[in-house]
């Protein structure tokens, strides 16, 4: 049995727009435990690609990657022996299966219909901020619940918080952006 979660990743839109948003799907291991380290892996992954970039902006920070290319920093960073754990949310076998991206800042009518969810993510990128949803249920009822931090136990929402994991703290490595 999984730990089925769903990530949702809002940053950049894929080719200049101003706002992209992607939904990815986890199956197994979606607890936080595992996502914080995947998370991590994908950063690591990230910071070549932004080194990188600096040849064409000197002041580009992971703030300003496209949603769309941490989704697959991410996708790289679940992969073992038998491949990537985390996918793109987009290969059901449902006609009217939402579609996985968008370029808009995150809403609530990028849910799937998906009702036996267990976590959600919401990764935001340009405020460097991960927000962490448990439960059981579709994505909107563990939205509803409020953000939870995963080491009271996921019953147990935080009131009047939304930033879980800030990840100017858990990424040190990449200095903040001017």
């Amino acid at each position: 049995m999984g730990t089925r979660s769903n990530i949702f990743i809002t940053g950049r839109g894929r080719y200049g727009e101003e706002h992209g948003t992607v939904r990815l799907y986890r199956h197994d291991d979606g607890n936080p435990g595992a996502m914080l380290r995947t998370f991590v892996q994908a950063h690591l992954l990230a910071e070549p690609l932004v080194a990188r970039q600096k040849d064409f902006d000197s002041k580009v920070h992971l703030t300003d990657m496209p949603a769309w290319s941490f989704a697959h920093l991410l996708i790289a960073a679940s992969c073992g022996w038998y491949g990537p754990a985390i996918r793109l949310d987009n290969n059901r076998d449902v006609d009217d299966w939402p579609p996985w991206s968008f370029e808009r800042p995150f809403d609530m009518e990028m849910l799937s219909p998906q009702t036996d969810l267990e976590w959600v993510y919401l990764v935001e990128l340009p405020a460097l901020r991960l927000t962490i949803y448990g439960g059981y249920g579709d994505a909107a009822q563990l939205i509803d619940r409020g953000p939870c931090d995963p080491r009271e136990g996921i019953l147990r929402p935080l009131s009047g918080m939304s930033l879980i994991v800030d990840t100017r703290i858990v990424y040190t490595r990449l200095p903040s952006p001017q």
